[in-house]
């Protein structure tokens, strides 16, 4: 699966908060435990987690990028599940159930087709920053154009999740990984999510302008 597409699993459990975290109102019981797989690494409870209600997408990744936390941000709605992975604050990946994942973008663009795909994929895409380190490896695209890919997948999923209202949020802290043959991205989330709210903006008022047929 893509980044950000695989979703930490959730179970049930209590969720012990870091002392002297700041996040307001946020409640430890009965909330939902995040785990996520790691090479012959074990389950990792979340920092902290809450309701969207109390806390909107907007408010947790400034409060996210203020205390320069890194690790995954989960979100649960009626939509379904959105992850946005942070290191130091900055965003480094994100997806939502709406959002098109690295091939399919890059396809869009032309830079790739299916066939190439399926020879890299061999059965499994896995993290679409490794998907993207070997399409440069094989001189099918250029680094910037993974980037370019990537980001555009990133804004699409945060703008998606500006729309959840109602739900659930859990983050995980995680250590930063500096050694990775991967190429990757990082996003100065204040940007982004000015891009998002733009991007919002327009779309709510196109969506609201007279004579606009349903």
């Amino acid at each position: 699966p893509s980044p950000g597409r695989a979703i930490p699993r959730t179970d049930s459990g209590a969720i012990r908060f870091d002392v002297g975290d700041p996040m307001p109102a946020l409640r430890a019981d009965d909330g939902p435990r995040t785990a996520r797989s790691r090479g012959g690494g074990g389950a990792a409870k979340a920092a902290f987690t809450g309701d969207l209600q109390l806390l909107a997408v907007p408010d947790l990744l400034e409060f996210l990028k203020s205390s320069r936390r890194t690790g995954t941000l989960v979100v649960t709605s009626e939509s379904g599940i959105g992850a946005v992975n942070l290191k130091g604050g900055n965003i480094t990946g994100a997806a939502s159930p709406g959002s098109t994942n690295l091939g399919e973008l890059l396809k869009r663009e032309g830079l790739v087709d299916e066939e190439q795909l399926a020879t890299l994929s061999d059965g499994d895409s896995g993290k679409a920053q490794l998907l993207g380190s070997m399409l440069v490896s094989k001189g099918l695209v250029e680094p910037a154009q993974i980037r370019s890919a990537l980001t555009k997948q990133v804004q699409s999923a945060i703008i998606e999740m500006l729309h959840w209202t109602a739900g659930r949020f859990a983050f995980e802290r995680e250590a930063a990984n500096e050694s990775s043959d991967a190429i990757e991205i990082v996003l100065d989330t204040q940007g982004v999510l000015l891009d998002a709210l733009r991007e919002f903006d327009e779309l709510n008022r196109s969506l609201s302008a007279p004579g606009r047929c349903s």
